[in-house]
């Protein structure tokens, strides 16, 4: 009995490969993200009426790109953009002028919704896989794991996240927000922190603030640790996005 249960303890430092169901499992998350985006896609983009708050992102898109107001230029439900200007410029690609409006090099609504799905489930992936690197590479029995997409730490520290975060994100997708965008920016802001790029983690709090200014209360965490190297890299990256651009 002593040795079969040695046998089936994996030492410290070295990844436990992925079982079937750990495979049955991943495949089931990765079904469910492109059913749900084709859902997204129907209801935002083919119904009778628009279900998303996508609207007045690219409408204050085309408002950029036609030298509008982007803050009186509202969307078909009469919404108004309320969001830092930055973000408007962003989302040009993406514009959508009013019905009756030459269309002409842009592109089609559903053609925005689907893409605007498919770039921020593959920004957020990324921001999880920024940090998991960084938290990995920080403890031994992970750190070996790195690398490794056959093992069950590495795909335990990407997984585990967004199954814990599954219902924000299923309804940021689902309206069309700037969720993902935000927690990208913050997985960012965390991992500079971890690694001691505390100016870095600054400027990746001041990108998430020029997409929603909401993001702006967690100055309040580099003021009280008197991190002024964060508060710096805050400041400088809001002066170059909420006024040079």
């Amino acid at each position: 009995m002593e040795n079969t249960a040695a046998s089936n303890t994996v030492p410290i430092g070295r990844p436990e490969a992925l079982r079937r169901i750990h495979k049955i499992g991943i495949g089931f998350l990765l079904a469910l993200i492109i059913l749900f985006g084709v859902w997204v896609e129907f209801r935002g983009a083919l119904s009778h009426s628009r279900m998303t708050d996508l609207g007045p992102y690219l409408r204050a898109a085309w408002g950029v790109r036609v030298g509008g107001d982007i803050y009186w230029t509202t969307d078909d439900r009469g919404w108004h953009f309320v969001y830092p200007p930055l973000f408007a410029i962003l989302m040009t690609p993406l514009a959508d002028p009013p019905e009756g409006r030459d269309r002409t090099g842009y592109l089609p609504y559903k053609w925005s919704v689907g893409i605007w799905y498919v770039l921020t489930t593959l920004i957020c992936i990324a921001g999880i896989n920024k940090l998991a690197n960084v938290i990995g590479d920080r403890y031994a029995n992970l750190a070996a794991a790195r690398g490794s997409y056959s093992s069950l730490q590495w795909w335990a520290l990407r997984v585990i996240p967004v199954l814990v975060l599954l219902p924000a994100i299923g309804r940021s997708q689902m309206r069309g927000q700037v969720g993902l965008l935000i927690g990208f920016a913050f997985c960012c802001v965390a991992a500079a922190a971890l690694e001691g790029k505390r100016f870095r983690a600054g400027l990746w709090l001041a990108g998430a603030i020029c997409v929603k200014i909401i993001p702006a209360v967690l100055l309040v965490f580099a003021f009280w640790r008197r991190d002024w190297r964060m508060v710096l890299g805050s400041v400088l990256g809001l002066v170059v996005g909420l006024i040079i651009i």
